[in-house]
C-alpha cells in the first residue's frame, strides 16, 4: 500500500456519523472475522485498522500543528 503525505483536510469532515460508522464498521467485521475464525479476514481486518490509525493520526497531526 502506498502512503502519501500531503493534505489531509479533504477527509477533515465533522458530521454526527462519521467516525462513530468508522469504527462501528471496524468492530462488526473484526468480530466477525474471529468469529469465524477466518485467518485472512483477520489479516484484512488488521490492515484495515492500519489504515485508520494511519489516517487518524495524520488528522491529529495537521490539528496540532
Amino acid at each position: 500500500m502506498v502512503r502519501s503525505e500531503g493534505d489531509w483536510t479533504a477527509v477533515d469532515v465533522n458530521g454526527p456519523n462519521g467516525l462513530s460508522t468508522v469504527m462501528a464498521v471496524l468492530c462488526f467485521w473484526g468480530a466477525e472475522a474471529m468469529a469465524r475464525q477466518d485467518r485472512a479476514g483477520i489479516e484484512d481486518w488488521a490492515k484495515g485498522l492500519d489504515d485508520v490509525t494511519f489516517v487518524l493520526s495524520k488528522l491529529y497531526d495537521e490539528a496540532s500543528a
